[in-house]
């Protein structure tokens, strides 16, 4: 279930998570995901396939909202379409990666070709157009709670 959802449209009044710099995902409770895209359908597809998932979203439509919203927020997961209309998604990727709340978070990149991005420790390039069950699938995967010592998931 999405317990929230908020847009930033650099504006400052949006809704969202409590800023929490450089602290880790919290352990029982949902986790956050920060969708960057300015493409309506691309923001649709993804809502939808997160639906199924415990999680609080967040979207921004530009590069700097995205780096500005990772540096005040703790982030589980970041989805970044290759096509902003500010910066290129591989610059956003590269900035991201030098941010510390996001530096070792998992990123699902949104590009309609093999990307260079691919290439990066942690990021999986998802092709678009996005098929429903392709994008389950890679969520699913990046979604997964960790293992806890003793096989207690919960």
């Amino acid at each position: 279930m999405i317990a929230a959802t908020g847009e930033e449209d650099g504006s400052g009044d949006a809704p969202g998570p409590v800023p929490v710099p450089g602290a880790g995902p919290t352990p029982r409770g949902p986790g956050r995901v920060l969708l960057v895209s300015a493409d309506p359908a691309i923001r649709e597809a993804c809502d939808l396939a997160l639906a199924g998932h415990r999680v609080v979203v967040t979207t921004v439509r530009s590069g700097v909202d995205a780096v500005i919203h990772a540096r005040l927020h703790a982030l589980d997961l970041l989805l970044i379409d290759a096509q902003l209309p500010d910066v290129r998604g591989e610059e956003v990727l590269h900035w991201l990666r030098s941010v510390a709340g996001a530096r070792d978070r998992p990123i699902l990149f949104l590009a309609e070709a093999a990307h260079p991005a691919a290439q990066l420790a942690g990021v999986l390039t998802l092709r678009k157009p996005l098929s429903p069950d392709r994008l389950q699938a890679a969520l699913g995967g990046l979604l997964r709670p960790p293992s806890r010592p003793g096989g207690d998931a919960s």
